[in-house]
């Protein structure tokens, strides 16, 4: 066997140092020395080892999981996690508690699920943000991670009127405290993180030939009425009938047809236009879609001028990741305008869109929502009324089976909240809400995973495999459409093997 030093060479150079060897200087050779075996065993078999390397979601919106809704589900990542750790969240710098409602992690140690409920902090104003910090204890080892808590405003309606415009994309809660008058181009998107109470009504109406927001005006004389095919057909002028009154408008489609207006050549009705499931809720300037139509404008004559039509209802989305509580004088309506009564009248715009999305329960004690259709106008020649709208309710609980709505309200899905967070289960079955009857497409991860069929009872349980850690599962209210308004998701962490 070579001496130590033979296969060194005399001179080393290293970072730019010159080293002498010296063979003399050498440490004696000894036996190697056996390696503890527990530094090559599974990490996850020595809770000492816990190291934390990452979370996701890095940040949360104030309010998720509060005022009913689901817990917000938070994934950490490292090594040597384990189910049976202390976790404590807390606020930095806040009294405010952070309820923790399960934890568990992965068989390998890699990932650990914890789903918490953030609170409504009311002296976080939006644009602000707040520290969530997480701290993982495994005997005596000690690990944190934090998660970025991004403040929203809390909204409370007291105005009479307000731009549709003028709303925040979403709030962490929402109290309708007045009636309230919404104008303008957009849709009203009331969202919240966590719950709405709704103590007075939210009017979305038309006011004659102008429509509710996001709805389609009403037809001037001898006019069709907004948004295209939808939009009731304008009356005959009587004028190039040799008539002195011109025949009155048709009244704008939705859910159904309007009705023809009257006369001897009168304004067809609008047609039919969008789908239940009010998918998108949000349509091009003047192109049909999922919102009121208006009626057509009555035709003028030698002897009678004619009449507008109505303006389409307009479009309300209510949305709570909580509750959804509505008070004795609580209401959302979107009506569609009466056309103007002359000799050629003009005929109504058709009621609006109602889209309502609760996480948690809707309670409410009587009818609260309404699409009704909007009149033609009385004159010598009559416009026709609109069609009624369309509104759909979904709610994880609650009495919405027995909600009376104007017109019946068609249900879209959501998810139970006996869906757990966290599991070990897997296959899994979970329980699905919706329209009795139809079919919704699911989607776990991404990929199709089937479908479901809610029965009588409006509930479905279909069964899905998860994978360890995060799985995202959801419901489409519309197939193929992948929009936020068709997608009801949950988030669960698998902690089985």
């Amino acid at each position: 066997m070579a001496a130590p030093g033979a296969l060194l060479p005399a001179l080393v150079t290293a970072a730019g140092c010159s080293i002498l060897y010296d063979p003399d200087n050498l440490p004696p050779l000894t036996d190697a020395v056996e390696v503890d075996a527990a530094i090559d065993a599974p990490l996850d078999a020595d809770p000492s080892r816990l190291v934390l390397t990452g979370v996701a979601p890095a940040e949360l919106d104030e309010g998720v999981g509060a005022g009913g809704g689901r817990p917000a589900l938070i994934v950490l990542e490292g090594s040597a996690i384990v189910g049976a750790a202390a976790v404590a969240v807390e606020l930095v710098g806040s009294d405010e508690p952070v309820p923790l409602v399960g934890f568990d992690a992965t068989a390998d140690g890699t990932r650990g699920g914890l789903a918490v409920r953030v609170p409504v902090l009311t002296e976080l104003a939006a644009g602000q943000t707040a520290t969530l910090r997480i701290t993982i204890t495994q005997g005596e080892t000690v690990d944190t991670v934090d998660v970025t808590v991004r403040g929203l405003d809390e909204l409370r309606l007291t105005a009479a009127t307000m731009n549709s415009a003028d709303l925040a994309p979403r709030y962490s809660q929402i109290e309708v405290a007045s009636s309230i008058r919404f104008t303008g181009a957009a849709p009203v998107r009331l969202r919240a993180t966590a719950g709405v109470v709704v103590d007075q009504r939210v009017d979305g109406d038309a006011q004659g030939a102008t429509p509710g927001p996001h709805g389609c005006p009403g037809g001037a004389v001898d006019n069709p009425g907004g948004c295209m095919a939808g939009g009731g057909r304008q009356g005959a002028n009587g004028s190039v009938l040799g008539l002195g009154t011109g025949s009155g408008g048709g009244g704008g489609g939705f859910a159904a047809q309007g009705t023809a207006g009257s006369g001897m050549m009168p304004g067809q009705p609008g047609d039919v236009s969008g789908n239940d499931m009010l998918v998108p809720i949000e349509s091009v300037a003047g192109t049909v879609g999922n919102r009121g139509n208006g009626g057509g404008g009555g035709g003028g004559g030698t002897l009678q001028a004619g009449g507008p039509g109505g303006g389409g209802g307009g479009v309300i989305l209510l949305e709570a990741g909580g509750d959804i509580a509505v008070g004795a004088s609580g209401a959302l309506r979107v009506r569609g305008g009466d056309g103007a009564g002359n000799g050629g009248s003009g005929g109504g715009g058709s009621g609006g869109a109602l889209l309502v999305r609760a996480g948690g329960a809707i309670t409410a004690p009587g009818a609260w929502l309404s699409a009704p259709a909007g009149q033609g106008g009385t004159g010598n020649n009559p416009g026709g009324a609109g069609s009624v709208g369309r509104i759909r309710v979904d709610a994880a609980a609650g009495d919405v089976p027995s909600m009376a709505t104007t017109p019946p309200a068609v249900r879209g899905p959501a998810w139970s909240p006996s869906v757990p967070s966290i599991t070990t289960a897997s296959p899994l079955a979970v329980e699905l809400r919706g329209q009795p009857g139809r079919t919704f497409e699911l989607r776990l991860d991404a990929q199709p995973a089937g479908t479901a069929t809610p029965g009588v009872a409006g509930t479905a349980t279909p069964t899905v495999t998860l994978r360890p850690g995060r799985n995202q599962l959801c419901a489409v209210a519309l197939a193929g459409q992948l929009l936020p308004e068709s997608l009801a998701c949950v988030d669960i962490f698998h902690a089985g093997p």
